[in-house]
């Protein structure tokens, strides 16, 4: 009887400190993504500060494929709708 008692005893205390370890975790989580989140905006506002740096120039063939590509969709013809007649079949 009395070992049934400190086994129950034993798992609420078990209980009990899981749920303490759930919630202190729980506030380091909060406190390490806090921390990473400053460093984060504090990393992102240097380098907008100090200028976002040398961009690799554009690569000539890919300038006249997207010249050809512009040139093509400005010369595309606008599409037409097609009539349907009364059965619901095109014309």
């Amino acid at each position: 009887m009395v070992a049934d008692y400190l086994i129950v005893g034993l798992l609420v205390f078990t209980n009990f400190l899981m749920f303490f370890c759930f919630v202190r975790m729980g506030q380091l989580l909060d406190l390490a993504i806090e921390e990473l989140d400053a460093k984060i905006a504090e990393a992102i506002k240097e380098l907008v500060q100090s200028g976002l740096g040398d961009f690799e120039p554009v690569n000539p063939i890919q300038m006249a494929l997207a010249n050809m590509l512009t040139q093509k969709i400005e010369q595309a013809p606008i599409a037409e709708v097609i009539a349907r007649d009364p059965g619901g079949k095109f014309t």
